[in-house]
């Protein structure tokens, strides 16, 4: 009679085991099948038409933007030259005023003239 007890144990336990690990396939498997579905369902989403155009018309804002920014930066840039050019003008322009000035100070320190005078406080008043 201990014998069947032993083998009646054994029977359970390995029945126990085989539909423990018989579990664990198909848990295993069902996992995988569902992560396929999902992974078939994102690709199917992603290739769709509305999305492709979504993507599309993504991009080409995005170009669209980038354009803008560059036309901006171009526009920046011209307006930056322009004032240096003013300023540089503006330089240039005192510079000669300066010597105008100093010119007429020396002529009119060489020769006192009422004209040389004229031209003097003139040249020199613009400055």
């Amino acid at each position: 009679m201990n014998i069947r007890y032993a083998l009646l144990t054994l029977c359970i336990t390995l029945g126990v085991g085989f539909g423990i690990v018989l579990s664990d396939i198909i848990k295993a498997a069902g996992a995988g099948a569902v992560i396929q579905f999902a992974a078939w369902e994102v690709e199917k989403k992603w290739n769709s038409p509305e999305e492709k155009q979504k993507r599309a018309n993504k991009n080409e804002l995005d170009r669209i933007k980038q354009l803008e920014r560059k036309q901006e930066e171009k526009r920046r840039a011209k307006q930056k030259k322009e004032m240096e050019e003013k300023a540089n003008d503006k330089a240039r322009r005192k510079y000669e005023l300066q010597k105008t000035c100093n010119f007429w100070k020396k002529e009119y320190s060489k020769e006192r003239s009422s004209k040389n005078k004229t031209y003097m406080d003139t040249a020199c008043s613009r400055r």
